[in-house]
């Protein structure tokens, strides 16, 4: 079932689209842009979709909030939407195939996988293999981001998901390995290959010599699904801090253009709408205000430490995608951070210190699961010293406004420390090998073993700096815009900022509350489903892609460099000011 054809040749100028999640309609329609882009530069596409195989449960049942044990109504009903999808796209453009992996995998082989998943237990899983490939560990990852768990035994429902996804991961590399079997293709279109059953697909092919095209909506906010991001590896994005291509793009000065879309793009971010941002969009409090809800002294020199979930990470690992952790680098867990800086906080008492945890290991609006790292966390913070604070979701602070009372920043491998030198604010950091979403050369660095608390004494004095802000937004720009294809049409977000952001957001925070606490629970959730049905229905086949954005997509894809760290083309959008 599970042979291998190292021989099959692979059939250039052409495109495998591994398409199984149609319900997921914004990372659709990335993929569909580029595949109808591929195949108008002259590609041969085929389409790879699933027709119910896959309905026990997956991503795109989760993405609607349901479990591994929700109800079959509320199950069938994504795989209702997940179809007309399908056949809506199947319509939008010339194919050159269109293959399903419900009509490749045999009633047989889903029986055989089915005894298969029966011998597989919470001891021997990590050591279940397939053709080389650890299939085993491959399918713990959405499981452990989903249950916040150190492992996928832990709790009866995290391993119920693990084993579904192993055994739709079984379900997919059966399929895909007979559709490939008349021939592989040059390249492999997929969205997010970590998911397992992508991510099977993705190994098998890509070791036969199929190149990947990853891709994943960009993180410029409002329209995250207006910039596309194209990998070549499945840890790309993570070597973004050893890209020479993006390196020297962060010293290129900010056109007008990228400077008013990253303004709206820091705006919406004070904002919290976005369901990739954690912070709340905050209380409206004065610094005073803000120190006392904290119970702080009212005037003292303010260090925040910004602590990380370690669930991504973790995840990440688990799966063999982290990349510094495969470079085989001795290199620092969450714990150790937090027991140095409770030390550096003992050494500098006349500091005030406040520790945010992060929101996601509380109940946030992705999710309603309590990280079971919390707990350990707050033991060890047991131990601090009386001019140490919490910051916790429950105080209903914004990042913002622990950012307007901050004179330095400690991180450890927080992309918000991006945000704190935005604002001028010094950062310090610590085990700088560990920080992997900005250059480490914008603050102070610690390694591991040497005191802190000097580094911040002389981050204090350094204070403020507009080389901070410029450094800030210049990385801003480079990642999150000229790394990135501008998807947006040229009428997009062209209002003046000033006239879109509302003056009494707190006004707005206090409404919200109020209408939730008049309208029953169950009719906000079923008026929640309707708005997420809507959301990932099919509207239409127009693509709105102009010719200079599609033969972009086609070159970035052309001229991937398929080395370990990924160098983007950088592209200044817009004139020199």
């Amino acid at each position: 079932m599970f042979d291998v054809n190292s021989e099959t040749l692979i059939e250039k100028g052409t495109v495998l689209w591994f398409s199984p999640y149609a319900a997921l309609w914004n990372s659709s329609r990335l993929e569909l842009k580029v595949a109808t882009s591929m195949s108008d530069a002259g590609y041969k596409v085929t389409r790879v979709s699933c027709q119910g195989v896959l309905d026990s449960f997956c991503p795109a049942m989760s993405s609607d909030g349901l479990a591994v044990n929700s109800s079959q109504r509320l199950k069938k009903a994504i795989c209702h939407d997940c179809r007309a999808n399908s056949i809506a796209i199947n319509g939008s453009m010339d194919f050159n195939n269109l293959v399903t992996l419900d009509e490749n995998i045999s009633k047989e082989t889903l029986q055989s996988i089915v005894n298969i998943i029966g011998t597989v237990s919470k001891q021997n899983y990590a050591q279940f293999v397939v053709d080389d490939l650890p299939v085993g560990k491959y399918s713990t990852y959405l499981s452990l981001l989903h249950h916040k768990t150190e492992s996928v035994t832990d709790t009866d429902d995290s391993w119920m998901e693990y084993l579904n996804d192993l055994k739709n991961a079984l379900v997919s590399l059966s399929a895909i390995k007979k559709i490939c079997k008349v021939g592989l293709p040059e390249y492999l279109l997929v969205y997010n290959p970590l998911y397992p059953s992508n991510r099977v697909v993705t190994e098998f092919l890509t070791n036969l010599g199929v190149k990947l095209i990853a891709v994943s909506a960009g993180g410029l906010l409002p329209g995250r699904f207006d910039t596309l991001n194209i990998y070549p590896t499945i840890s790309s994005s993570q070597t973004i801090t050893l890209s020479k291509s993006i390196s020297r793009g962060v010293s290129i000065p900010l056109t007008e253009y990228e400077e008013f879309r990253l303004d709206q793009h820091l705006y919406e971010l004070t904002q919290g709408k976005d369901p990739w941002v954690y912070s709340s969009v905050g209380t409206g409090l004065t610094t005073a205000q803000v120190r006392d809800r904290l119970g702080m002294r009212t005037e003292s020199t303010v260090v925040t430490v910004l602590l990380s979930s370690p669930d991504e990470s973790r995840a990440s690992v688990a799966v063999q995608a982290e990349y510094l952790d495969n470079l085989g680098l001795d290199l620092s867990k969450p714990a150790e951070f937090l027991e140095s800086m409770i030390e550096a906080a003992k050494e500098l008492p006349d500091f005030d210190f406040v520790f945010r945890v992060h929101p996601r290991m509380f109940p946030n609006k992705r999710e309603q699961v309590v990280s079971r790292d919390l707990s350990a966390l707050l033991g060890i913070l047991e131990t601090r010293s009386p001019n140490v604070y919490l910051n916790i979701p429950e105080q209903n602070l914004s990042i913002y406004e622990i950012i307007e009372i901050t004179d330095v920043v400690v991180n450890h491998t927080s992309s918000a420390g991006l945000e704190f030198l935005g604002h001028g604010i010094p950062a310090v950091h610590y085990d700088p090998d560990r920080l992997g979403i900005y250059p480490h050369s914008f603050g102070w660095n610690v390694n591991r073993g040497e005191p802190i608390a000097p580094m911040i004494q002389e981050a204090v004095q350094a204070g403020k700096s507009k080389l901070n802000v410029n450094v800030a937004r210049g990385w801003w720009a480079t990642v999150l815009l000229r790394a990135s294809v501008d998807l947006s049409s040229p009428s997009t977000n062209q209002v003046p900022l000033r006239s879109i952001i509302s003056s009494d957001f707190e006004t707005t925070s206090l409404s919200k509350t109020l209408i939730k606490k008049m309208i029953p629970k169950a009719i906000i959730e079923k008026a929640a489903r309707a708005i997420q049905r809507r959301q990932r229905l099919f509207h239409g086949v127009n693509i709105e892609l102009s010719a200079t954005q599609r033969n972009e997509i086609v070159n970035r894809i052309e001229t991937l460099n398929y080395d370990r760290v990924w160098e983007p083309q950088i592209i200044v959008r817009g004139e020199p000011k």
